[in-house]
């Protein structure tokens, strides 16, 4: 079963030192701040998103799904070298019923804080990107089995499958299926639906 809930996309745009917050509706303009700080907030810093990859052990699980696929595509001495260098990889021998490694949730752990800044910006503009919406409707999970990455994005394929199928025969909007009336792909801004793992 699932419930749904709408959650607020925070973004900001920069401009050198100084930040907009859009999502504040305040129109001021803000700066980092070392003390007296009014907003603080999670922040993403050089080699972020090579962070966050080590951090959810995605390469241990691409090389586990690597190895699995080899092992059991190939016999004689080809699988004999596939299931060694698994174990030589994690430390145990290879059995079919072995699961892959739990990612780790990862998250930005960088904070800033901020302070409205009393310069005069008023030659400053700034772009809200009009192509998303602010609120995303989030689908949470109230009972049944648990969802691992894999059967996320095949619940996500499920979702927008079904509300296809719900215009029958008829022409399909390209906001929803993401193409135009030939079957190309739209330049269009279209519906998208994201697997959230860890999203609680």
């Amino acid at each position: 079963m699932l419930r749904g809930l709408r959650r607020n996309l925070r973004g900001s745009t920069q401009d050198d030192r100084l930040c907009a917050f859009p999502w504040l509706r305040t129109g001021d303009f803000w700066e980092p701040a070392a003390s007296d700080a009014e907003l603080t907030c999670r922040i993403a810093v050089a080699g972020e998103l090579d962070r966050l990859a080590a951090a959810c052990r995605a390469d241990r699980i691409n090389l586990f799904g690597d190895l699995k696929t080899e092992i059991e595509s190939s016999s004689g001495k080809a699988q004999t070298a596939a299931k060694k260098r698994f174990e030589a990889a994690f430390g145990m021998p290879f059995k079919s019923s072995l699961r892959p490694p739990e990612p780790t949730p990862a998250s930005l752990g960088v904070w800033q804080g901020y302070r409205r800044s009393s310069a005069d910006h008023a030659d400053l503009a700034v772009h809200e990107n009009s192509y998303f919406e602010r609120d995303l409707l989030i689908l949470a999970r109230l009972d049944g089995p648990s969802l691992n990455v894999e059967r996320t994005l095949g619940l996500t394929q499920a979702l927008r499958a079904a509300l296809i199928a719900t215009h029958g025969n008829a022409s399909l909007p390209a906001w929803l299926c993401g193409h135009d009336a030939d079957g190309s792909a739209t330049s269009l801004p279209h519906a998208a639906f994201l697997a959230l793992p860890f999203a609680g």
